[in-house]
């Protein structure tokens, strides 16, 4: 992504909740905390750079793709495309990808959002809280009902490419939006 496309991305996401904000707000994320999200989205911190995991990360969606389709006989369609609630335009996300069924498949065609992460993890039991926000954050903004995650877990320095499948449940949705509805209405938008 150029200087340019990422400062232009930046201002997107800060009028905005976005899919990584998530977990920040939630207090579950690593990364992130309440507090940081805010002063990102009123302008008080600067965004981070980009680290290197972080670009390694986004260099290696293309190669992961092609790997999430070879796993799984699905494609991906649509990468890095920026989405907004149709009604709830606050409620953004930029997704890695859509889950489609063909080669010539697209994003209107959608099963579900895929999500590539690299990680020095080993195998996960079950996807993560903070990347479980992130995914249930998607669903509710995009309408669809299941994210898939393909994730390049190199612990030990062993590569393995495991594919993780995160479902819509709307009780998890209902709760997430109402407490970053309340997150950018009472703290954000004041």
């Amino acid at each position: 992504m150029s200087t340019t496309d990422r400062t232009r991305w930046l201002e997107w996401r800060r009028e905005g909740i976005g899919a990584s904000d998530v977990a920040g707000i939630l207090g579950l994320s690593p990364w992130e905390s309440p507090w940081s999200v805010w002063a990102n989205k009123t302008g008080l911190a600067a965004e981070h750079d980009a680290t290197a995991a972080m670009e390694f990360g986004l260099r290696a969606e293309e190669m992961l793709g092609r790997w999430f389709t070879d796993v799984t006989g699905l494609h991906v369609a649509g990468e890095q495309t920026l989405v907004e609630h149709p009604v709830d335009r606050w409620m953004r996300a930029t997704v890695d990808g859509f889950v489609v069924e063909g080669p010539n498949s697209t994003p209107d065609m959608a099963l579900g959002v895929v999500e590539f992460k690299t990680t020095s993890e080993p195998r996960w039991d079950a996807v993560p809280d903070h990347y479980a926000c992130q995914a249930t954050w998607c669903l509710a903004v995009t309408g669809l009902p299941k994210v898939w995650f393909g994730v390049l877990h190199i612990a030990f320095g062993r590569p393995v490419f495991a594919v993780y499948e995160f479902d819509r449940d709307e009780d998890d949705i209902e709760f997430v939006v109402h407490r970053c509805a309340t997150f950018w209405a009472d703290h954000v938008l004041t």
